[in-house]
């Protein structure tokens, strides 16, 4: 019994729950296994207790213990499902009578099959079910669940989406789009799985934000539909000036001069009209073609303004490239001086540079790639020999000394070598402790400090012999 009930919260109130039931079975004064297995064991004490709870509620408070207990299990992928920490918040924000909600909350847990806590980070309040047991003997919930298990994943890929829309200030960016607003479009409609207030104003929002699309696509497609029926009514009007002409030309055959002198004036005339129309649509093309590079221009110069350097950037040389004028010239060159001037380029081997550093009176520099290390005269930008080998996993930290004498290199396979600057030999290395190098800093004296796995702690370690510096 001990062993059913592991150290699960609340578990000897559990405890004398499984005993009472047992000595009301027992056997001339004897507590037997058999009568332990009578009851099902803790799985199934548990599960008639919750569901004599549920039989004694009305229909309102099973309606909310319905909602409370999919809220608590996490529903499994290719695995069992398990118990779920619910936050105080998250459950009023579904109860629609938090009365009845709290006296659902008080019944289950008075009877131990609610464990109430803290979150230990902000100390909110919490819910969970006591024991697993009650997932998996409680056939009333079992029912619960997989009447409704896709609901509840995609309840919980909505709750994730709507946390990180409120995390990113609402931007609308991450909000719900295509199938997937689909998707909890239909999970709202269905109340299989009651949604909180959050929940549902995200859905609110992307819907919002779809309908602004659809119309703005639906503008573009009447404004080219006018394009088009003025196309073509241009066009009729330049055959009913030929067809005209034509017959003018057959019914006065005897004023062939003037009626050919007539067909000339009109066809003069078309064209003319088709070169007007020419030259207003390409006006039109150009104003468009300068409002849009001035509307980048501007963007880029507030992209600037807020310290966006990159996109500031992007913005101006886009806007440069739609058309060249004052405006989109002077966003470029305003980008461009505030760009840090790029000094070098230098090549190295192939494979993923992880790390660099360059020595402290800039005549070197080196990159790390893979397992090796490369280095450059950067008077020259040229290589300075092969690549410096010797560990034997991927090379996270690099670092001069501050008198640029030597190069440290610490890696993966836990070690951190030591590298002449000058001609490239390995002069030292240092046992890490079997643990990944991240960082590297030389410290005046005797050591070197250098951060591990953990990313939280740093270490620091004595060289095999002094570093003067």
């Amino acid at each position: 019994m001990l062993a059913d009930l592991s150290a699960e919260p609340g578990a000897l109130p559990l405890l004398q729950y499984c005993l009472t039931e047992v000595f009301e079975r027992r056997q001339d004064r004897l507590l037997t296994l058999g009568a332990y297995q009578a009851i099902g064991g803790v799985q199934g004490a548990l599960a008639r207790r919750a569901e004599e709870r549920f039989l004694a509620m009305d229909e309102g408070h099973q309606a909310s213990a319905r909602q409370l207990f999919l809220r608590l299990v996490t529903p499994g992928e290719g695995a069992e499902d398990t118990r779920r920490r619910l936050r105080w918040s998250e459950m009023l924000a579904i109860a629609p009578d938090r009365a009845v909600m709290q006296a659902v909350l008080d019944d289950f847990g008075r009877y131990r099959l609610l464990t109430f806590d803290h979150d230990p980070e902000t100390r909110e309040p919490t819910i969970e079910v006591a024991h697993e047991a009650v997932l998996r003997g409680w056939q009333r919930l079992r029912g619960w669940l997989e009447d409704s298990r896709e609901e509840l994943r995609l309840q919980r890929r909505l709750a994730a989406a709507a946390e990180e829309w409120q995390k990113q200030a609402k931007d609308p960016s991450f909000l719900a789009s295509g199938a997937r607003l689909i998707q909890f479009e239909q999970l709202e409609k269905g109340n299989t799985v009651a949604l909180t207030e959050a929940e549902r104003v995200f859905i609110l929002a992307s819907v919002a934000q779809r309908q602004a699309q659809q119309a703005t696509e639906e503008a573009r497609l009447a404004r080219e539909r006018a394009l088009e029926q003025r196309s073509r009514q241009v066009l009729r009007a330049l055959v009913a000036v030929f067809f005209i002409a034509a017959v003018v030309a057959l019914g006065l055959a005897l004023a062939a001069v003037q009626q050919q002198q007539a067909a000339e004036e009109a066809r003069d005339d078309a064209r003319e009209n088709a070169a007007t129309a020419v030259a207003e649509r390409d006006r039109a093309d150009n104003e468009a073609r300068v409002a849009r590079s001035r509307e980048l221009s501007v963007r880029a110069i507030n992209a600037l303004d807020e310290g966006s350097l990159d996109t500031a950037l992007l913005l101006a040389i886009a806007g440069y490239q739609v058309d060249d004028n004052f405006a989109t010239r002077s966003a470029l060159l305003t980008a461009l001086q505030s760009e840090p001037a790029l000094v070098t380029i230098l090549h190295a081997p192939p494979g993923q540079a992880r790390a660099t550093a360059i020595q402290p009176d800039g005549s070197q520099a080196a990159a790390a790639v893979d397992r090796s290390v490369q280095r450059w005269d950067l008077a020259t930008n040229q290589p300075l020999g092969a690549p410096l080998a010797g560990h034997t996993d991927v090379i996270w930290a690099l670092a001069y000394h501050p008198t640029g004498q030597w190069l440290a290199s610490g890696a993966e396979d836990g070690t951190i070598r030591l590298w002449d600057a000058a001609s490239g030999a390995e002069t030292t290395v240092i046992d890490a402790a079997a643990d990944t190098v991240y960082a590297l800093h030389f410290l005046p004296g005797w050591g070197t400090a250098f951060r591990r796995r953990s990313r939280k702690f740093a270490r620091l370690v004595r060289a095999r012999r002094r570093i003067a510096g």
